[in-house]
């Protein structure tokens, strides 16, 4: 209703003068909700949870992995997974705003399980007394 009464850019304007008030006057507050919305936006969907902790944890061992094998490669998939969810730390979280960063994640959990997949073809080889597949070449 009061944004049919008063219009976009009046209501924009003072829903923003709002927000800024509150955070100055509650910045612990604000903080704390931010931080609970953080932490919302990388468990999303709530009812699915574990997959996306796990899927998360993965993409985080896998950029781990690209940043010793290449940091130049690293840093962009980095600067995207740090910046891309800020605004939604602040704001509110809903689980379809994780969706463009997905690719990002499922690409870093893929180096992930493909660095674990190497290093026991390279144990097994290890084992058996083989020289090691050249496929790690090919990867990086």
């Amino acid at each position: 209703m009061e944004y049919q009464r008063l219009g976009e850019a009046a209501f924009t304007t003072r829903a923003n003068s709002r927000a800024l008030d509150y955070i100055r006057t509650n910045p612990r507050a604000f903080f704390s909700d931010s931080l609970r919305r953080a932490m919302l936006f990388w468990i999303h969907p709530i009812n699915f949870w574990p997959l996306p902790v796990v899927i998360d944890l993965a993409a985080l061992v896998g950029l781990i992995v690209l940043f010793r094998k290449s940091g130049t490669l690293a840093l962009p998939l980095l600067v995207v997974l740090a910046l891309f969810p800020l605004t939604y730390y602040a704001s509110q979280v809903v689980s379809r705003y994780r969706h463009p960063i997905d690719p990002v994640l499922y690409v870093l959990a893929g180096v992930a399980l493909s660095s674990v997949s190497l290093r026991q073809i390279r144990a097994k080889a290890k084992f058996y007394k083989r020289k090691p597949p050249a496929i790690e070449q090919v990867l990086f």
